[in-house]
């Protein structure tokens, strides 16, 4: 359970295998990234363009096959 800091709202998490149920709708741990991530990355006012985040620039490692 998450609760608000400045109210009594609160958010009720219940997870499991591969999915997630969040104030009682179910959906797959996918389809909840695939909504709150975009969320997650939104500026607020004031932020300006230069604290954005951006790639590293790092490419992925190399793996090799076995």
């Amino acid at each position: 359970m998450f609760k608000c800091g400045c109210c009594d709202e609160k958010l009720e998490v219940y997870y499991g295998g591969d999915s997630l149920e969040i104030n009682g709708v179910m959906g797959s741990v996918e389809n909840w990234r695939t909504l709150l991530l975009p969320l997650l990355r939104m500026k607020l006012a004031g932020q300006g363009k230069d604290e954005a985040r951006k790639p590293s620039g790092r490419k992925p490692a190399n793996r090799r096959r076995r």
